[in-house]
C-alpha cells in the first residue's frame, strides 16, 4: 500500500506542477478535470515506453516518474503567486450555496453515495467476475507484469480480437494491480471514472448556461443510470469510455468559445485516450471530431493557414499517439 501511495503522489505532484505552470486562474471543476486528464496520460505513456523496451516493471516504473518529477520541479522553479484555482468559482460557491441548502441535492447524492460503498465494500471483499476483465483487461496486466513488456497472451479459446484490442483500460489496470501484485484494488479501477463523469457533466451543464441545481440534477441523473451504476462493480472499461468522452466534449465546447491551442491539446488528448480505450470508442469519436474541424476550419481566415496546419499537426500527433 506504502509503495502505491508513495508511486500516486509522485505522479499527482508532477501533474500539480505541470498546471501550476501552464493552467492558471482556473475553476476547481477545470483544475480536477484537468489533473485527472494529465495524470492517466502520465500513467499510460510512462507504462508504454517502459513497455516497448520491455522494461515495465514496478522499479522501473517508479523511477521513470520520479524523473519527471524532477524535469517538471525545475520548470515551475521561480514562480510566485501561481494561483491555479480560482476560489471564487461556481463550484466552490455551489457546495457552500447549493449542496448544503438544497435538502433533495443532499438526498439524492447521499444516496448515490450510500450504494457506491456498498459496491465497493463489495468489490474489495469479493473476487473479481465478469468475461472482459478475467479473460483480458486483467489477464494483459499479469502477463506484462511477468515480463515487462506489453504482448498480449492469446486469450481464452482462442479468440483473436482481444489481442487487438486498445490497451488503455489495461494499462490503467496495470498501475493498480504492480503494487499490489494482485486485483485488489483494480477491482474498483472504474470508481475514478465514475467520479469525474459527475464532475464532467455538471462542468458541461454549468458551461452552457444551466443553473446550479438542475446542473446538479443532470450529473446525478447521469450516475444513476442502471447500465452506468452497475459498473462500478465490474472491472471493464465502459465507465472509461463514457467519461473520456465527456471530457473531449467538455474541450471541444470551450475551444469553440476560447480557440486556442491549450484546448486544442486538452481535446487533443482527451480523444487519443477515448479512442484507445475500446475498439467502439472510435465510432463515438467521429461525433467529435466532425465538429472539431468545422471549428478549425472556421477560424483560417482569422489565424491563417499556418495555424490551422500546426493545429491540425497536434491533433493527430496525441490522437494517433496516445492510443
Amino acid at each position: 500500500m506504502l509503495v502505491f501511495i508513495v508511486l500516486n503522489l509522485i505522479v499527482g505532484l508532477n501533474i500539480y506542477f505541470i498546471i501550476r505552470r501552464y493552467f492558471r486562474d482556473i475553476d476547481i471543476s477545470d483544475y480536477w478535470i484537468i489533473f485527472f486528464l494529465f495524470f492517466l496520460t502520465q500513467i499510460i505513456l510512462t507504462e508504454t515506453i517502459l513497455g516497448f523496451w520491455g522494461k515495465l516493471f514496478l522499479t522501473n516504473l517508479a523511477a521513470l516518474n520520479l524523473g519527471i518529477l524532477a524535469i517538471s520541479s525545475i520548470f515551475v522553479r521561480g514562480i510566485r503567486n501561481a494561483a491555479p484555482v480560482n476560489r471564487n468559482s461556481y463550484i466552490s460557491q455551489t457546495i457552500s450555496r447549493e449542496f448544503f441548502s438544497n435538502k433533495t441535492i443532499i438526498l439524492s447524492i447521499s444516496v448515490i453515495l450510500g450504494f457506491a460503498v456498498i459496491k465497493a465494500l463489495i468489490n474489495l471483499i469479493n473476487p473479481p467476475f465478469g468475461w472482459d476483465d478475467l479473460n483480458y483487461h486483467f489477464t494483459f496486466p499479469v502477463e506484462w507484469l511477468k515480463h515487462g513488456n506489453l504482448d498480449n497472451p492469446i486469450v481464452i479459446n482462442d479468440n483473436p480480437a482481444p489481442s487487438y484490442y486498445p490497451m488503455n483500460g489495461s494499462l490503467f489496470y496495470f498501475w493498480l494491480i504492480a503494487p499490489f501484485r494482485s486485483v485488489f484494488l483494480a477491482d474498483l479501477g472504474q470508481l475514478p471514472f465514475f467520479i469525474m463523469a459527475f464532475i464532467t457533466i455538471y462542468n458541461i451543464s454549468r458551461f452552457i448556461g444551466v443553473r446550479k441545481g438542475l446542473s446538479t440534477f443532470a450529473a446525478v441523473l447521469l450516475v444513476i443510470t442502471p447500465n452506468f451504476f452497475k459498473q462500478i462493480e465490474i472491472a471493464y472499461v465502459d465507465i472509461m469510455v463514457a467519461t473520456l468522452f465527456f471530457i473531449a466534449l467538455k474541450f471541444m465546447l470551450q475551444l469553440s468559445k476560447e480557440y486556442n491551442l491549450k484546448n486544442i491539446f486538452l481535446f487533443s488528448v482527451s480523444c487519443g485516450l477515448l479512442i484507445g480505450t475500446k475498439t467502439t470508442a472510435l465510432s463515438y469519436s467521429i461525433a467529435l471530431i466532425i465538429p472539431f474541424f468545422y471549428i478549425v476550419f472556421r477560424n483560417v481566415r482569422r489565424f491563417g493557414f499556418s495555424h490551422f496546419i500546426y493545429y491540425t499537426f497536434v491533433f493527430l500527433l496525441c490522437f494517433f499517439f496516445l492510443p
